[in-house]
C-alpha cells in the first residue's frame, strides 16, 4: 500500500528548520512552544486521529477507507444495521507465516453478510482524469462478486447503477474497475454496495470476504485484479518541536473536509508549521461551502520552509446556523521542484488539530456562577413536553408560567433519544446517553453499576428526594438508586402536577441546606383530562368531530386527521398544560432564591401534525424538548438555540453541585459542539438548527425543514445534501 494513503498520525511529527533559541512561538497552541529543537529522530507514527478534530475525511487523489480503522467506521452504512464484523488483528508473525506482509499489525474487517454498504461524500467534479474503484480482500469460496454505486436517475431520484463484476480467486488480492462518472452523484453524496452471492460460517461468524481497504482513486491506473503491495516504511528523520501535539501531515495533493452545522458566532482555530522537505512557500488554503453556492475561500495562511508555528484563527461568523463545508488545502508556490505524489509519504506542511470555536462562552459562564451560589436543586422532569410551547411565540398560549421562567432564567433545547420516556429519564438521572446505559423499553432496570445523581451527591452531604406520579419510571426499577427519601405518589393515587408538588413543598419545607430533589410528574400524557371551562379557551368554535376525551383513549379512531381535528387535539394538550403550567408557577412562586429549578421534558408528542397522540415516528416535535436553568431573583434571560443532550444537562447538575461528570458528559454552560442522537429501534435522527435528519439503513433516510413551530415544511434531500451530510455525520 502507498504509504501516501495513510495520512493520520498519533504524534505530531513537527516539522521546522528554525535553528535559534529566539524562535517565534504559538501561544495559543493546544502545548504551547517556546523554541524550536534542532532535528532529533522520531521513530513512531502510525494512523489515528483526535474526534474532537472534526476532519473526518482525508482526500489525497481520491478516497480511501482503510476498513480495519476506527476512523472508517463512520463510512459503514448504519452502525446498528451493519453487515461488517469487527476487525480482526493480523500479527506481524502471522503476516510472515502466511506471506501476507502488506498486513502486518495491521486490521482487517470482515464482511459478515452477503452484502456490505459504504455511504460517504465525495465531488467527483473536482478531479481530473479516469476515476476507479478499488478493493483489497480475500474471498471465502465465492467466485465473483458486484461492485454497485447508487447513481441519479436523470430524474432526481437514485437508481443502482449495473454492477462492475470480476471472478474471484483465493488469497488476498486487489481488483480495481473504472468507474463511469454518471455512476457518481455531483452533489456529493455517493452510495455503493459491495455484494457476493453468498456466505460462509467461519467460527460463530457468517463471512463472505475479508477488507483490507475500498478506494476510490484518480489518474491513469490499470484495472484488474493486483497485488497488495507491503506497508511502506516512514523516513526516519524529522525535526520536531519541543512539545509533541496531536496533528496532521499534509501534502500537496490532498486535501481535508469537514461537514457540520456552523454554531453562531464561530471561528476554526489551528496552528501550522512547514515540513521538513518544504523548499519554496506555500498557501494553507481554507474553503466553505455551503448548498446552492460554490466554495468560497475564506482563508489563507502564509508557510515558508524553516519557519516554527504559526497560530492561525479564521472567522466563520458569515456561516452560522448554517450548514457548511469546509476543506482545507495546501498550495505551493511552485509545484515543479516538489516531490512527485509518488515518492515517499512526505508532507509539505502540518496542523495542529483545528478547533471550532463558538462565542457566548462568557455569557454562559456567567450564569454558571449566578446558579453555583444555591443551596437546593429541584429537578422537575415534565412527560411530553413540547419544545415549541416555549420557543415558537404562536404556541405558549398555555405556558404563561414556564415562559416567564424561560424569559428569565436559561432556554435550552434536548434532544429525545427514543421512542419511550425511560431513556431520557435514565440519561437525565445517570448523566451517560442511551447508547452508554441501554435503558429504552418501558419495564427496563436501570443498572445499578451506573451512579445515579443521587450517588454522585451523598458523599458531597446532599441530601436526596426523589418523587414520581408515574408507573413507568417509578421506584421499583432503579432509577430511585441511591436517593435518601423516595415517594412513589402514583401508588397513592397522586397523579395531578398540583397535588404532587403540594407534597414536595412539605418536604421542601423543612429541608436542610444542600438537599436535591427530583420529581418526575406525568400529567400532561394521554389521555388529556382537561375542565369545559379551560378547554373552551382553546377549542375550535363549533367543533363537532371526532376528536373528544373519550377518543384520546383510543386514537386509533382517527388515522387521517382533518385541519380541524388537529387543532383540537391541540385544545385538550394546552387545556392539560395549562393546568401543569399553574401548578408549576405556584410552586416556584414559594421558593426562595437560593434554590434553582431545573425543568426538562422527558419527550416531546405529536400534536395533530402527523396521525394524532403517540406516533413516535422519531420526528422534530416528538424529540425535541425544551430545559430551563432558573434561579428567583437571579436573572440571566439566556436562550439557547443550540440542541444538547439530557445526559449534559445531568452533567451541569454535578457541576453545580461540585460532583464530576462522567467521561463524554460536557455541562451546558459551555459552549461546545454536541453531537445530540435518537437512536432507537434501528432508526436514528438527529436535528440542529430549522433542521431535522433520519436514516434507516442502505441509503433510505431522509431530510426535513422543521421549525420550532413542529410544522413538516417539506422534505429536502436532493437539493440540500452539503445540510444532509452535516446533520448524517452527526449521527454517524
Amino acid at each position: 500500500m502507498n504509504r501516501k494513503l495513510i495520512p493520520l498520525f498519533i504524534s505530531l511529527i513537527a516539522l521546522t528548520g528554525c535553528e535559534s533559541q529566539n524562535c517565534p512561538t504559538a501561544p495559543n497552541s493546544p502545548a504551547a512552544v517556546s523554541v524550536c529543537e534542532k532535528p532529533v529522530i522520531h521513530t513512531h507514527a502510525y494512523e489515528t486521529w483526535s474526534p474532537e478534530s472534526g476532519l473526518m475525511h482525508i482526500y489525497d487523489q481520491g478516497l480511501y477507507f482503510d476498513l480495519g480503522e476506527d476512523s472508517s467506521k463512520k463510512y459503514l452504512e448504519r452502525k446498528g444495521f451493519s453487515p461488517w464484523v469487527e476487525p480482526e488483528l493480523i500479527s506481524a508473525e502471522t503476516a510472515r507465516k502466511e506471506k501476507l506482509l502488506w498486513a502486518a499489525d495491521r486490521y482487517v474487517r470482515w464482511l459478515g453478510s452477503t452484502t456490505g454498504t459504504i455511504h460517504f461524500p465525495f465531488y467527483p467534479d473536482e478531479w481530473e482524469g479516469d476515476l476507479y474503484v478499488e478493493v483489497g480482500l480475500r474471498p471465502k469460496m465465492n467466485q465473483s462478486m458486484a461492485v454497485r454505486f447508487y447513481k441519479p436517475d436523470g430524474n432526481g431520484g437514485r437508481t443502482w447503477s449495473e454492477p462492475l463484476t470480476t471472478n474471484l480467486s483465493p488469497g488476498y488480492n486487489g481488483y480495481r474497475w473504472k468507474v463511469p462518472r454518471e455512476y457518481l452523484s455531483k452533489d456529493g453524496m455517493q452510495l455503493m454496495r459491495v455484494s457476493f452471492p453468498g456466505s460462509f460460517f467461519e467460527g460463530e461468524n457468517r463471512v463472505s470476504a475479508k477488507f483490507s481497504h475500498i478506494a476510490l482513486r484518480v489518474g491513469d491506473l490499470k484495472t484488474g485484479k493486483f497485488a497488495l503491495e507491503p506497508r511502506n516504511a516512514y523516513p526516519e528523520k524529522y525535526r520536531i518541536l519541543n512539545e509533541e501535539l496531536d496533528g496532521f501531515g499534509l501534502l500537496r495533493t490532498m486535501h481535508l473536509e469537514r461537514f457540520f452545522i456552523v454554531p453562531t458566532d464561530a471561528s476554526l482555530s489551528l496552528n501550522a508549521a512547514p515540513g521538513a522537505y518544504l523548499d519554496t512557500p506555500g498557501d494553507l488554503v481554507v474553503k466553505v461551502q455551503t448548498d446552492g453556492a460554490e466554495p468560497e475561500e475564506v482563508s489563507k495562511l502564509r508557510i515558508s520552509p524553516g519557519e516554527c508555528w504559526k497560530p492561525h484563527t479564521v472567522d466563520l461568523s458569515a456561516y452560522g446556523g448554517k450548514a457548511a463545508r469546509l476543506t482545507l488545502s495546501f498550495a505551493p508556490e511552485v509545484n515543479d521542484t516538489l516531490f512527485t505524489p509518488t515518492d515517499e509519504f512526505r508532507p509539505d506542511i502540518y496542523i495542529s488539530s483545528p478547533q471550532l470555536l463558538a462565542a457566548g462562552t462568557d455569557e454562559l459562564q456567567k450564569a454558571e456562577t449566578a446558579f453555583k451560589g444555591a443551596k437546593r436543586i429541584v429537578i422537575l422532569g415534565i412527560d411530553t413536553l413540547r419544545a415549541d410551547r416555549l420557543y415558537d411565540e404562536n404556541k405558549t398560549r398555555a405556558s404563561e408560567h414556564l415562559g416567564k421562567m424561560a424569559s428569565d432564567g436559561m432556554l435550552g433545547l434536548l434532544m429525545g433519544e427514543g421512542k419511550s420516556l425511560v431513556a431520557m429519564a435514565t440519561s437525565m438521572l445517570t448523566s451517560v446517553s442511551a447508547d452508554v446505559h441501554n435503558v429504552y423499553e418501558p419495564g427496563a432496570y436501570v443498572k445499578n453499576m451506573l451512579t445515579t445523581l443521587a450517588e454522585a451527591a451523598s458523599p458531597l452531604d446532599w441530601k436526596t428526594y426523589f418523587y414520581t406520579t408515574s408507573g413507568i419510571v417509578d421506584t421499583s426499577h432503579g432509577f430511585s438508586q441511591g436517593f435518601d427519601v423516595l415517594y412513589a405518589l402514583n401508588k397513592e393515587n397522586i397523579t395531578e402536577t398540583g397535588a404532587a408538588l403540594d407534597e414536595v413543598m412539605r418536604a421542601f419545607e423543612d429541608s436542610p441546606e444542600r438537599s436535591l430533589f427530583y420529581v418526575h410528574l406525568s400529567e400532561l400524557r394521554l389521555p388529556h383530562r382537561v375542565d369545559a371551562e379551560t378547554l373552551a379557551q382553546y377549542a375550535v368554535p363549533g367543533y363537532n368531530g371526532p376528536v373528544n376525551e373519550a377518543a384520546l383513549n383510543n386514537i386509533a379512531v382517527m388515522r387521517e386527521p382533518g385541519p380541524l381535528d388537529a387543532r383540537q387535539y391541540e385544545a385538550y394538550y394546552d387545556a392539560e398544560l395549562k393546568r401543569v403550567d399553574d401548578a408549576v408557577g405556584a410552586f416556584v412562586s414559594k421558593l426562595g432564591e437560593d434554590t434553582v429549578v431545573i425543568v426538562y421534558g422527558t419527550h416531546g408528542t405529536s400534536v395533530g401534525e402527523s396521525t394524532l397522540g403517540y406516533e413516535q415516528g422519531i420526528t422534530p416535535w416528538e424529540l425535541l424538548t425544551p430545559y430551563i436553568i432558573y434561579r428567583p431573583e437571579h436573572p440571566v434571560g439566556i436562550r439557547l438555540e443550540d440542541i444538547t443532550s439530557a445526559a449534559d444537562l445531568s452533567a451541569s447538575v454535578l457541576e453545580l453541585i461540585g460532583a464530576e461528570a462522567p467521561a463524554g458528559a460536557q455541562p451546558v454552560f459551555t459552549r461546545h459542539v454536541s453531537h445530540p442522537i435518537a437512536l432507537y429501534d434501528g432508526l436514528s435522527a438527529t436535528a440542529a438548527g430549522n433542521w431535522f435528519y433520519r436514516i434507516k439503513r442502505e441509503g433510505v433516510d431522509a431530510l426535513f425543514t422543521a421549525g420550532m413551530d413542529g410544522t413538516l415544511a417539506k422534505r429536502e434531500d436532493s437539493t440540500l445534501p452539503i445540510t444532509k451530510q452535516a446533520l448524517r455525520e452527526m449521527i454517524e
